[in-house]
């Protein structure tokens, strides 16, 4: 049993007798009845002994339903030797409750099967939960034969809950007209923390066109859910298969999600499929009636959120090319110094170039000049023109961060609202919100363009470009070493360090650079080489390359 999929459209609170009776939990006890053999065979091969091999799970409830109702010293006998030792039964009621707690666990709701408001939905949510503490509690404590002295409410009811509706207004193509019949997220509950694991947790490659559209019989509509997102006024339709449920829920911290009936006869910038039914082991995009359209095949290597966000952002990225913006993959922050000055700082790296982690060592150190620091985006921005000034602003309203890079204390001060993957690995992520729609939004003057170089062995942390055509050579040829966040190895290059757009578009991108170039340089912006050094050093590499932008912002002002 993968994740749960609960069906709430009947709108009442489900009783202790109906959760021991339902087919998921059947399927719940023999699968930890399974696990335990190979675990702990001595508790596997009592109750085996008790119950009978074929009809071990359906035993072990009985037995369950009966302690719910009876008191333990009553039915003791008959359910020897499996209750002969008080530890090893409160052992296995445990593990019976630790195994659903360690599923994925959703709530859904079709709001034509059964009309209910959002207020009421978290309610029956809320009760779900309590029923199944109380359950447990109830069964625990008859073996126990005494109430316990230390309780914890334990997040134990589901992980997360989708309103739906099916038959939204949508504005598609008439060859991808049959995504209509797909059920639509109205609204969605999180209950953080959120922590779900994934077979994967580093992304591969970039992702290519090709002309190959996914076609009606390749397409189950039940199997998946679809939601609306907003950038920056760009609409997009994503379509995830259930068996990437998670992924869905973990959107609602990085983008804006809106109700298909807030975009209405509102034509998408992008369409995507996450899951799709195609012969290509590869993600890939395509066009049709100008709208961008991208294909993460079921049965390739997507069981990480990183495929999903990056193939979101490079479709939105592609239609900015159109725009004739450039895309920015770095991060940029709003520096407010004591003196009353403000300085945008944008720094360009693909990933694991030390963009964030010398960022989070400006703030940690920073703070006899600098009065405030604001995100303005952590992962992906759009270099425009305003008044023939370059302005920069995000693509997201959350970001997603591996843990290790971040400051010890922020993953504990976001965890009433942080999503959280693959805890135990590598490369471990959270997402997490950081900002509004609105503000992510708003155009920032670039006052400093940096490159993140994490390779070179240069100790000034900083050096500033002379030269425009050096420097834009430098930042063209984007190059980094490697650090394990996706399958690159060693010192690799990608063009304008962005493998979501510009590598695509490379033509297009080019004579942007050079115009966005020439006017920074012409305006007098600081554009420089950050030397974090997170290849050779990743302890004092981002420190000196803070000292060194503090520095820089010092002079400046």
């Amino acid at each position: 049993m993968g994740n749960v999929i609960l069906d709430f459209s009947a709108n009442r609170t489900i009783t202790s007798e109906e959760l021991l009776s339902s087919p998921i939990f059947l399927s719940l006890a023999d699968e930890y009845i399974a696990n335990l053999k190979k675990t702990d065979p001595a508790i596997g091969e009592a109750i085996v002994r008790t119950f009978g091999e074929k009809e071990t799970a359906e035993g072990f409830i009985s037995f369950l339903k009966r302690l719910y109702y009876e008191p333990f010293n009553s039915i003791k006998e008959e359910y020897m030797p499996f209750t002969d030792r008080q530890d090893m039964l409160l052992d296995a009621i445990d593990g019976v409750y630790d195994c659903w707690r360690e599923k994925e666990r959703y709530a859904e709701i079709d709001r034509k099967k059964g009309p209910i408001s959002a207020a009421d939905f978290i309610s029956q949510t809320d009760s779900f939960s309590e029923t199944i503490i109380g359950t447990y509690r109830k069964i625990y404590e008859n073996v126990l034969g005494h109430e316990q002295t230390v309780y914890r409410q334990l997040p134990s009811g589901v992980n997360a809950g989708l309103l739906l509706d099916e038959n939204v207004p949508m504005s598609l193509p008439k060859d991808l007209s049959f995504l209509k019949k797909t059920p639509c997220l109205d609204a969605v509950l999180i209950r953080p923390p959120f922590i779900c694991k994934t077979s994967e947790n580093t992304r591969t490659g970039t992702f290519f066109e090709k002309n190959d559209p996914l076609t009606e019989e390749k397409y189950f509509a039940p199997d998946y859910r679809g939601v609306a997102i907003l950038i920056k006024g760009r609409i997009g339709y994503i379509f995830i298969h259930k068996d990437y449920i998670s992924f869905l829920v973990a959107l609602g911290n990085l983008f804006k999600i809106v109700s298909f009936k807030d975009v209405k006869g509102e034509k998408p910038d992008f369409i995507i499929v996450f899951g799709a039914d195609v012969a290509s082991p590869l993600t890939y995009y395509y066009q049709t009636n100008n709208i961008y359209v991208g294909l993460c095949p079921l049965k390739g290597h997507i069981a990480y959120f990183g495929y999903l966000k990056k193939i979101i952002l490079t479709l939105h990225n592609l239609k900015m090319i159109d725009e004739k913006k450039l895309p920015i993959h770095g991060a940029a922050i709003e520096v407010s110094l004591k003196n009353g000055k403000t300085y945008n700082i944008v720094i360009l790296g693909d990933s694991g170039a030390g963009k964030s982690e010398t960022i989070e060592t400006v703030k940690r150190i920073g703070t006899d000049l600098v009065s405030s620091i604001k995100t303005i985006y952590d992962d992906m921005g759009t270099f425009s023109l305003r008044d023939g000034k370059v302005m920069t602003n995000g693509t997201e309203t959350g970001a997603f961060v591996r843990l290790d890079d971040l400051d010890k204390g922020f993953s504990l001060r976001s965890v009433d609202r942080a999503i959280y993957l693959n805890i135990e690995q590598v490369n471990s992520r959270v997402v997490v919100p950081i900002e509004t729609y609105e503000t992510s939004k708003d155009l920032h003057k670039v006052d400093v363009f940096l490159l993140a170089d994490n390779f070179t062995p240069d100790d000034s942390g900083l050096k500033r470009y002379t030269d425009k055509e050096e420097a834009e050579s430098d930042f063209i040829k984007g190059a980094r070493m490697a650090k394990g966040t996706t399958s690159e190895k060693g010192l690799v290059t990608s063009f304008f360090a962005n493998p979501f757009g510009p590598v695509q578009r490379e033509e297009d991108c080019r004579p942007l650079i050079d115009m966005f170039f020439n006017k920074l340089f012409k305006e007098g912006a600081y554009v420089g080489r950050l030397y974090t050094k997170l290849a050779l050093d990743p302890i004092e590499g981002p420190v000196e390359g803070a000292k060194a932008i503090l520095q820089m912002l010092e002079k400046l002002s």
